[in-house]
């Protein structure tokens, strides 16, 4: 387990029912490059879960420090 940092902390610490902190993103896709050229949803689906295990921070969880301050928190990785 490791802790937060102090900016991960109030990422967390700020968000509320009326307060998102969390971030989105996009992608654009060519599917002319694709095997066939075309490219689905499914498609981009699969290709996320085959390659998910190589970023490890998704299998992260946020979790209480037992004993602390109700705004400690640590990660378990």
């Amino acid at each position: 387990m490791r802790h937060l940092d102090s900016l991960d902390t109030q990422f967390i610490v700020a968000e509320d029912g009326r307060n998102h902190t969390h971030i989105v993103a996009a992608s654009v896709y060519d599917p002319s490059t694709a095997p066939g050229g075309t490219m689905t949803v499914e498609d981009v689906r699969a290709l996320v879960a085959e390659r998910l295990h190589l970023l490890p921070v998704f299998r992260w969880r946020l979790v209480p420090i037992p004993s602390a301050s109700t705004t400690r928190t640590g990660l378990k990785t």
